[in-house]
């Protein structure tokens, strides 16, 4: 019977299998809530927007551009 590549009483597979199932149960826990992930999304994109806005305020009056 062919036992497969071994490393420390290992195979191969069973590494990739301990290594790779917590990721595959996180991704199912994950498309199982498209509505959490939708709003991790939404809440990456706002964030950003909020602190480039206060950024930029803070250059143009730096800088001395008159704001409307």
């Amino acid at each position: 019977m062919r036992r497969g590549v071994q490393h420390r009483g290992f195979t191969l597979v069973e590494v990739l299998v301990a290594k790779l199932g917590p990721i595959n149960a996180e991704m199912r826990r994950l498309g199982a809530d498209p509505g959490y992930v939708d709003s991790v999304l939404d809440d990456g994109s706002e964030r950003p927007q909020v602190i480039a806005t206060e950024t930029m305020r803070a250059v143009k009056d730096i800088v001395g551009f008159v704001r409307r």
